[in-house]
């Protein structure tokens, strides 16, 4: 009898944990998980980088572009850290049209370099100035093509967020949390010298035919 006591406390104790954590992601109208949350995991994957379901740290961030992603993460001693990871797709070296199958891993060549301190640390106060992972996701009406998608991806040992906001350009149609997150992505874009990246990326590729972003390939000889 004492042993089935001791398993039914580890089993409330079990079940209590599991209750504690959130996982948050926008989904399409049938309940699945949103495209762009689908497609984003795809390019972790084929990226070799850690998913951030659960992160092990006590705070981790991500601000993803289509060949950029802006990391910022703090463990339970250590100050923020921050690195960004620029990355282009590897073309086939023929034409292979099994290759445009999304369901097949994909070669991509990244580059990472590191975020200085002191702006790091400012991300950090900002993002948690804003409470911008507080913010409820949004999706893009049919029809309406005025609109600028900011992903972002909160996590820590217990709690997983990936919010997808779409923001009208047009300002009488900007609410106020809209105007929160234009102003972090105008913080982003200021931090991250994007023709800077550009440069350094194209600078380091090896031989061969890259898809640098919005169908644009370039080559390397």
């Amino acid at each position: 009898m004492k042993n089935n006591i001791g398993i039914i406390i580890l089993l409330f104790c079990f079940g209590l944990n599991g209750q504690n954590k959130i996982m948050e992601y926008p989904t399409e109208p049938n309940g699945e998980k949103s495209y762009t949350y689908n497609y984003f995991k795809k390019i972790l994957i084929d990226l070799s980088v850690d998913s951030l379901e659960i992160s092990k740290n006590e705070f981790h961030f991500r601000f993803i572009t289509p060949r950029h992603i802006l990391e910022i993460w703090k463990t339970k001693d250590l100050k923020p850290k921050g690195k960004i990871i620029s990355f282009v797709e590897k073309q086939p070296d023929s034409m292979n049209l099994e290759y445009h199958n999304n369901e097949i891993k994909k070669k991509y060549y990244k580059l990472e370099s590191n975020l200085k301190q002191k702006r790091t640390i400012h991300i950090y106060k900002k993002l948690t100035e804003l409470q911008l992972d507080k913010i409820p996701s949004s999706t893009m009406p049919i029809g309406e093509s005025k609109k600028n998608l900011i992903l972002l991806e909160f996590s820590n040992k217990t709690d997983y967020k990936f919010k997808e906001f779409w923001v009208s350009n047009e300002k009488t149609k900007q609410n106020e949390f809209d105007k929160k997150i234009i102003g972090f992505d105008k913080l982003m874009t200021s931090t991250m010298n994007y023709e800077q990246l550009y440069n350094d990326l194209v600078d380091s590729l090896p031989n061969g035919c890259f898809n640098m972003a919005n169908g644009f390939v370039k080559c390397i000889k």
